[in-house]
């Protein structure tokens, strides 16, 4: 099996690095349904959950695969698994009251 760098020529966190500062919009939409989580009263939620959950609404909301930025150019819209861990620790590091809302396990790769 190979891994993200020698597949990639990058590792994942400079590749979710570069995603997140083209697409800011995305963690503009994990933070909403993490707050929209905790006001619902949950304990526990997951990042990979709600990832999945901006994927389908994107699908069904939208007549194409595309986004728009908060830029407002269009965009093709692709959230890869690969970027859910580093959304995770991001959401923990920028709001730290989540932390005990998100669990998180060692990183495999950097």
């Amino acid at each position: 099996m190979s891994t993200y760098a020698a597949s990639t020529g990058i590792s994942i966190q400079n590749a979710f690095e570069s995603f997140h500062k083209n697409n800011p919009e995305i963690f503009l939409m994990i933070v909403k349904e993490a707050d929209r989580a905790i006001r619902a009263g949950k304990k526990k939620f997951s990042v990979k959950a709600i990832c999945n959950y901006i994927r389908w609404n994107i699908f069904i909301e939208t007549k194409e695969d595309t986004l728009f930025s908060v830029r407002g150019e269009v965009k093709k819209f692709k959230l890869g698994d690969q970027y859910t861990s580093r959304y995770a620790r991001l959401l923990i590091i920028t709001y730290p009251h989540m932390k005990d809302y998100i669990e998180t396990r060692d990183l495999r790769a950097l």
